[in-house]
């Protein structure tokens, strides 16, 4: 997850395209969304997230299509017993992981939506997260 996906460049037609302008656009909101995308990744390490909670947002996360439903318990599973030692406290941040981990096994395509979900659900868009900022998931 070096960047959020949440950066797409369309264009319909390339006649009078200016790429040199586009490019540097696209450069500076990147730079921009890296910044964030780091101070968001910082704070999820900052709080613990309980089992509850966690089966709460997973579920959350496969209602808006972030994930199959049928990963659901792949990420719980990951989430509870994690591959890498790193994310064996349980933080936001490990709990994001496990999404990563399981979205391994996913077509690019698939990957890339899977990517951009979470992005938002978990605020790392500089928005408020959807998974427990306002919502009614006592972490």
């Amino acid at each position: 997850m070096c960047f959020g996906a949440s950066t797409v460049i369309t264009r319909r037609h390339t006649s009078g395209i200016d790429l040199t302008a586009l490019i540097s656009g696209a450069l500076d909101t990147l730079v921009e969304e890296f910044i964030t995308l780091e101070l968001e990744a910082d704070n999820l390490k900052l709080y613990e997230i309980r089992p509850d909670a966690a089966r709460i947002a997973t579920v959350q996360a496969a209602e808006s299509g972030a994930i199959p439903s049928c990963d659901i318990l792949e990420v719980l599973n990951e989430f509870e017993h994690p591959r890498h030692e790193e994310f064996a406290a349980p933080s936001r941040w490990s709990f994001l992981n496990a999404f990563t981990e399981v979205s391994k096994k996913y077509s690019p395509a698939r990957a890339d939506v899977c990517q951009r979900k979470l992005t938002r659900l978990f605020g790392l868009d500089g928005q408020p997260s959807m998974l427990w900022d306002g919502q009614a998931i006592d972490v």
